[in-house]
């Protein structure tokens, strides 16, 4: 059947005629000054068979209109839905609220501060289909500090450390314990599943601000392997306002981390997760909350080994400078650098670099070490 589409200037946008594969939600609390623009990077999707849900968890800063007046304009495609009584019930009650009406085969959780990049939809639907097996797709996100037009204090844009072999499929055990131990390889801006994130029970409502979407992602990597992209579809806002950087400015985080990881260490008791690697995990990332001043004692020390270690390099070089003849010294001054990165991130050397075939073992030797390493704390459980 020929796709019906209402034209909006150049663009092309779906009508309820059209076959929704996918639900994307925003959910959003006084988000006045973001919302528009997260609506408008789902409306520049190239992918044309979406539908956007906007969950109004009780704003009062004028955020409500911006979303009801889109619904109106988009009628076919945007739906605005809110609490009883305009509540405000939390992040997990507002993200299970989208997914309970979603319609799509796939569904997308939008933060209303972000935005994501026009072939999302489409790259993403492609590898679902590609791979039916998986749950969810995933790639790092841009850390997006040049939202404004500047710098912001001389920090530009940066993208997140997934920690993991890209562009393949991972088992549920290799994004879990990654993302426990690394916090910048969370998965997000996943396009998952919507059957599946119905039947692991959506997000758990007594988490209602932070890491209630790693307690889902927790839930999602038990039961299906995660392809993992190398592609960036996700922008994360930088700013102030975020509900990170207050937890980090009023000194929450860390209180809010230790619950989570108690959190899933007893989830997994509950689902009788007996796998080592997870369990050893789950026990090393908790470490530091259950032993503060170890952890803090090892901190100094790493901070110690370091400066050590580059006076050291410093007085080393210094002497080489002094007493090498001035040939020598050049000849190996100059095959240090040639073994560092050059501005392509290329090695520019080999001297002093890594053997054949070593680069591509390392990643394997440190999954060892940790597998490893995990098994021998896992009786902690």
């Amino acid at each position: 059947m020929k796709a019906i589409v209402e034209t909006i200037g150049t663009r092309r946008i779906p009508a309820a005629a059209f076959p929704c594969r996918v639900t994307v939600v925003i959910i959003f609390l006084n988000e006045r000054q973001f919302l528009a623009e997260a609506i408008q990077s789902v409306l520049s999707q190239t992918f044309l068979a979406w539908e956007l849900l906007l969950v109004d968890d009780g704003s009062t800063d004028g955020s409500t209109d911006v979303a009801k007046r889109h619904a109106v304009t988009y009628s076919a495609t945007i739906r605005y839905l809110d609490h009883p009584g305009h509540a405000n019930r939390g992040m997990s009650a507002s993200r299970n609220l989208g997914l309970a009406h979603a319609r799509g085969e796939f569904v997308l959780f939008l933060d209303a501060d972000d935005t994501i990049v026009p072939t999302t939809l489409d790259d993403q639907v492609t590898f679902m289909d590609a791979h039916p097996g998986v749950g969810t797709v995933y790639g790092p996100m841009r850390l997006w500090r040049s939202w404004n037009g500047s710098s912001r204090g001389g920090h530009v844009d940066g993208t997140t450390d997934l920690h993991l072999e890209t562009d393949r499929v991972h088992d549920p055990v290799s994004v879990l314990t990654t993302f426990l131990l690394h916090e910048d390889a969370v998965p997000s801006g996943n396009l998952i599943r919507t059957e599946m994130a119905r039947r692991i029970g959506g997000f758990e409502d007594e988490f209602t601000g932070m890491y209630e979407d790693q307690v889902f992602r927790v839930k999602l990597c038990r039961v299906a392997p995660s392809y993992v992209s190398s592609r960036i579809w996700y922008h994360y806002r930088q700013h102030s306002r975020s509900c990170c950087a207050t937890m980090i400015t009023e000194g929450k985080i860390s209180a809010a981390r230790a619950r989570f990881l108690r959190w899933v260490k007893a989830y997994c008791r509950r689902h009788n997760v007996t796998d080592s690697l997870v369990r050893g995990t789950i026990n090393r990332a908790l470490r530091p909350y259950h032993y503060p001043r170890i952890a803090q004692w090892q901190s100094w020390c790493a901070q110690a080994r370091r400066r050590w270690a580059w006076r050291l390099t410093e007085q080393i070089t210094n002497i080489a400078r002094r007493w090498l003849p001035d040939r020598i010294w050049s000849f190996l001054r100059d095959r240090v650098k040639g073994s560092q990165p050059g501005s392509d991130g290329r090695s520019t050397g080999t001297a002093g670099g890594t053997l054949p075939g070593a680069a591509s073992a390392a990643p394997l030797e440190r999954a060892t070490a940790h597998r490893a390493e995990s098994k021998l704390i896992a009786n902690e459980c």
